[in-house]
């Protein structure tokens, strides 16, 4: 019996270390890799107002940095942007469109990542 249980312990720890390897691989190639690019015309969301997005206007952080400085080279988030601007992009488009009012893209990934044309 404990031949059995120091088996599986072994092989726990096993997988466990390559678990650990892969996900530390993985968070590596995730803070290198370069973003799409994003098209986002601001005259598009005028009617949005700038801190719905922009939330360095309320609390001060990163004013003189674009979203995509902070998010892709700030250790503490990096690993998060594509779930980040997904959810704050994405998101927004499918709830006004839940709530049968004018939307942006939901679905169609090439309608936002092109190159970003606007100012």
């Amino acid at each position: 019996m404990w031949r059995q249980i120091s088996w599986a312990a072994g092989l726990l720890l096993i997988f466990a270390a390559l678990a650990s390897a892969f996900l530390s691989a993985r968070e590596e190639s995730l803070r290198e890799a370069p973003l799409l690019d994003v098209y986002f015309a601001h005259k598009d969301h005028n009617k949005v107002g700038c801190a719905n997005c922009h939330h360095n206007y309320v609390d001060g952080t990163g004013r003189q940095y674009g979203c995509y400085q902070c998010h892709k080279e700030d250790e503490a988030v990096n690993l998060l942007v594509e779930e980040q601007f997904h959810g704050l992009c994405r998101d927004c488009h499918r709830d006004l469109k839940h709530a049968g009012k004018e939307s942006g893209p939901v679905r169609q990934c090439g309608a936002c990542h092109k190159p970003d044309t606007q100012p």
